[in-house]
């Protein structure tokens, strides 16, 4: 959690994906929070519905509400169609290539 707090830049992915016990709550509220008193930019991504909001802990969504914009994109998940989108399988890979200095991947943390 310590190098969480302090990467430069955070992404998190499928927030409120399932249902978080008050543990799990707490801390990713002291997460949140930590990042959001140091004014360290993150990144989160989510499927967002009242009931997935509800499953993250009501600090958390409040200080997400007061903390962060909010990107809506509607439609359809690509998910199911990504083997056959004729787009992703012309493309060559990589479709592009960052510097080296551009991206520093620091941890993948899992559950």
């Amino acid at each position: 959690m310590r190098a969480l707090r302090k990467v430069d830049f955070l992404a998190l992915d499928e927030i409120g994906l399932t249902v978080s016990t008050e543990k799990e709550q707490a801390r990713l509220f002291e997460l949140i929070d930590s990042r959001y008193s140091r004014r360290r930019p993150t990144l989160i991504a989510m499927n967002a519905t009242a009931a997935t909001l509800a499953s993250i802990g009501e600090r958390t969504v409040d200080r997400l509400r007061e903390a962060c914009v909010a990107v809506s994109i509607p439609g359809d998940g690509y998910r199911g169609r990504a083997p056959s989108d004729k787009v992703l399988l012309a493309a060559s890979w990589p479709i592009s290539q960052p510097s080296g200095d551009a991206l520093r991947y620091i941890a993948s943390v899992d559950g």
